[in-house]
């Protein structure tokens, strides 16, 4: 009986912690639900400014390019921040992390630089900025406790 105590102890000291981020993984989820309303609304807003102003081809279809670009890196970023904080990879954060910087420049270009800025664009925009700063403060605080 004294032989099995000490072997448990022995493997409950040998297992360690985990470091993966229970919030991260929510953020995560929430993300991804708002990524699909945002592409909707910053669809329609696109839809609306292009028969409501005078929003020419030639300045239309590189933002609505950027758009996808955006939407794409979004979506392959937030995968490996899934990826990297379950499976407790710093490499992985790292690389989601300098996605999540471009993704930011990305929501700042739709909240201020684009042609017609709308109160829709700013709202929408904002709360991207505030997810992703979520996610890249909880994936960084995953990164640095990956033992």
């Amino acid at each position: 009986m004294k032989e099995q105590e000490k072997l448990d102890e022995k493997v409950k000291n040998d297992i360690p912690e985990p470091s993966s981020s229970i919030a991260l993984e929510l953020f995560i989820f929430i993300h991804k639900i708002y990524l699909y309303i945002y592409n909707i609304v910053l669809l329609g807003l696109f839809m609306f400014k292009r028969y409501a102003f005078d929003y020419p081809y030639t300045i239309i279809i590189p933002e609505v390019i950027i758009g996808i670009v955006a939407l794409i890196l979004n979506i392959f970023r937030l995968r490996l921040t899934s990826v990297g904080n379950k499976t407790e990879r710093a490499l992985i954060l790292f690389f989601a992390f300098i996605i999540g910087i471009i993704n930011i420049v990305g929501y700042i270009y739709f909240m201020w630089i684009q042609r017609y800025v709308t109160y829709f664009d700013l709202v929408f925009s904002t709360i991207g900025v505030v997810l992703t700063l979520l996610e890249i403060i909880f994936s960084l605080w995953t990164m640095f406790n990956i033992k």
